[in-house]
């Protein structure tokens, strides 16, 4: 079966093994950063938050609708993008992102959301499309 006519629920669960395998390279070798791009992801597993150590994370055109908390373990990130997928909200945790320098959100479903840091340059964001430089 060519790859183009795989059932959807196949495609999805090679995304899932890709970002756990992702995440089990970068745990080795604590990577600073994390691509996972156009792959189909619709979820990030809690294990994410294992990966403190990262600074740049791209999942830019995926099918992600939501992230889970631990994303805001990650507190030497500088840079994620998130464009191009699906979210609709945000977790509160990502507030804790103090280092975040750029966070794409472009071509999302966001409508409004507040980020809020402790120490951060910024007390709340727009999230309507757009890209931020902290």
């Amino acid at each position: 079966m060519s790859p183009a006519k795989r059932p959807k629920r196949i495609k999805k669960a090679e995304a899932r093994t890709r970002v756990e395998k992702e995440i089990r390279k970068a745990l080795e070798t604590e990577a600073k950063e994390l691509r996972i791009i156009g792959s189909g992801l619709t979820s990030l597993p809690d294990s994410i938050g294992l990966l403190t150590q990262l600074e740049n994370i791209n999942l830019s055109g995926n099918e992600l609708t939501t992230l889970p908390d631990s994303i805001g373990r990650l507190t030497h990130l500088k840079s994620l993008d998130l464009s191009r997928n699906r979210l609709t909200t945000l977790p509160d945790s990502i507030g804790r992102l103090t280092q975040l320098e750029s966070l794409d959100l472009s071509s999302n479903g966001l409508f409004h959301c507040s980020i809020l840091g402790n120490g951060s340059a910024t007390a709340a964001l727009d999230c309507i499309s757009f890209v931020v430089t902290l």
